[in-house]
């Protein structure tokens, strides 16, 4: 083949490639989450995601009231029960501690999609399991159990996600399923709620079990492949202790990702210590039941639902570490509300109130976070740097819920949301102010921008390295309907050129 009649090759590849592309995903001209949309495999991994998140509300409500029943039939204080809720917390993290940071390891290494649907199993078995538990015992073992699939669930999801849509539509995507969750958490808390209220507990674990099932037969019918672009998959000791070894190294090197870990630390540290004291506060303090746990949930779910669309209809977020921090403000003076609330004129209120600002913070720092690390870190190292950091965040939850043990036999709840929203509000603003003087917002945008080209380049080599020259282009197309009409294209092109 001539040189000329390469690059007409080369050149026709780009033209009809770019077409396929601008006809299935006209982002930027209709609206990018309506396209999105019209992704066969995205709408089926969120909307199996969305159903499982409204089932995992069901049990995340009911073992924690099941906590405070059995606590109750022992006749223990308000300390101890409490102290039963915050040890839940730390026994979904020991798993974390132990497995997380190899979590990406595998996820880097194996299809993705077995992953998910292996997790979506052991989900099924836990949130079934807890039906028979009448003892901490054995929550805490089923809570265990249950972080196993969080584990490896949503490093496998995150990784998936550039391999089923483009770089520029990621903060779209990552917006798009951060509306569906806080939608199942409007719609999940208050079901739950009601369904713990009038049908009992077990209901309510074997719903969740019935849509970890539903997730399961979604993810299986994905038709993009999700496994990782790598040629040796042979799993071993030397192979996992090196993959560990790049994570943690390349996290260490790179200044964003270092001062997104230090920084977040103290945030998810507060945060974390307010979700296992929350429902013994809302027992104990206001003396609220269960499906009012629920409603509060339901509207800090609300908050976010209309935080993620707002975030959402921008297309693109330029200052992403500055959102971040300022969630970290917005969560202290959340924090600091919620535990004031006893000593305010209607303290209810204010307690409603301060639940619906920490909906919002959950959006505000999500979607940054997560299109950060999927717009800067290549795909291959993706799932080790996802596991790392969510590794050391985990550390942080262990951390919180440590202290919060500790000091629940000794001070109010109360006391202990208001001195934790006093710690947060000043990080926050040392943290904004560290990002606007280090001018580390414009490092990211550059970042992105370098990596859009990358990848961008990796696509047309890929379509050739798929296409080669005509003469080779000798190759099954029937399971690819949209492949087979990309070939005839190119075809037809270069007949015509001729």
């Amino acid at each position: 083949m001539t040189e000329d009649a390469n690059k007409d090759e080369e050149s026709a590849i780009r033209d009809v490639t770019e077409s396929l592309n601008q006809k299935r995903m006209e982002s930027d001209e209709s609206g990018g989450v309506r396209e999105l949309l019209r992704n066969r495999d995205f709408a089926v991994l969120f909307s199996g995601q969305t159903l499982s998140d409204i089932g995992s509300n069901f049990t995340f409500i009911a073992y924690l009231f099941l906590i405070i029943s059995i606590g109750k039939g022992l006749n223990l204080s308000e300390g101890e029960i409490t102290k039963a809720l915050a040890l839940v917390t730390m026994f979904q993290l020991v798993p974390t501690l132990l497995f997380g940071p190899f979590a990406g390891v595998l996820v880097d290494r194996f299809d993705r999609k077995k992953i998910m649907l292996s997790m979506d199993i052991v989900g099924a078995i836990t949130s079934f399991s807890l039906i028979f538990a009448t003892t901490f015992t054995h929550v805490y073992i089923l809570a265990a159990s249950f972080s196993l699939y969080r584990i490896f669930f949503f490093p496998a999801r995150t990784a998936s996600l550039p391999l089923i849509v483009r770089q520029d539509q990621l903060l779209q995507a990552n917006g798009l399923s951060s509306t569906t969750f806080q939608l199942s958490g409007i719609i999940g808390p208050a079901l739950a709620g009601l369904t713990i209220k009038f049908l009992g507990l077990k209901t309510a674990f074997f719903i969740d079990g019935v849509s970890y099932v539903i997730s399961f037969l979604f993810i299986l019918s994905i038709r993009t492949d999700l496994r990782p672009k790598i040629k040796d998959a042979y799993l071993s000791v030397a192979g996992v202790m090196a993959d560990l070894k790049f994570g943690i190294v390349y996290v260490a090197r790179d200044k964003i990702l270092r001062f997104v870990l230090v920084s977040s630390f103290i945030f998810i540290l507060a945060l974390t210590a307010v979700n296992p004291l929350f429902p013994a506060y809302l027992t104990f303090t206001f003396g609220l039941e269960e499906d009012v746990y629920g409603y509060i949930n339901t509207v800090a779910a609300i908050a976010g639902l209309i935080t993620a669309v707002l975030i959402t209809s921008k297309g693109q977020i330029d200052r992403k570490l500055a959102m971040i921090a300022s969630a970290m403000i917005v969560a202290g003076f959340s924090i600091l509300l919620v535990g004031s609330a006893p000593y305010l004129p209607n303290p209810e209120v204010w307690l409603w109130v301060g639940m619906a600002f920490i909906g919002t913070v959950n959006v505000l720092l999500s979607i940054p976070l997560s299109t950060l690390f999927q717009s800067i870190v290549p795909n291959e190292a993706l799932g080790k740097v996802n596991s790392i950091l969510g590794w050391t965040f985990s550390v942080g939850q262990m951390l919180a819920a440590f202290i919060a043990t500790t000091l629940v036999l000794n001070y109010s709840i109360s006391t202990i949301f208001i001195v934790l929203g006093l710690i947060t509000i000043p990080v926050g603003f040392i943290t904004l102010l560290i990002n606007v003087r280090g001018g580390l917002d414009q490092e990211v945008q550059e970042r992105e921008g370098e990596m859009l080209q990358i990848r961008k380049q990796q696509d047309l080599e890929y379509q050739k390295e798929l296409f080669g020259a005509p003469e080779e282009r000798e190759m099954d197309f029937t399971k690819s309907p949209e492949l087979q009409d990309l070939s005839d294209k190119i075809d037809k092109l270069m007949k015509d050129k001729k």
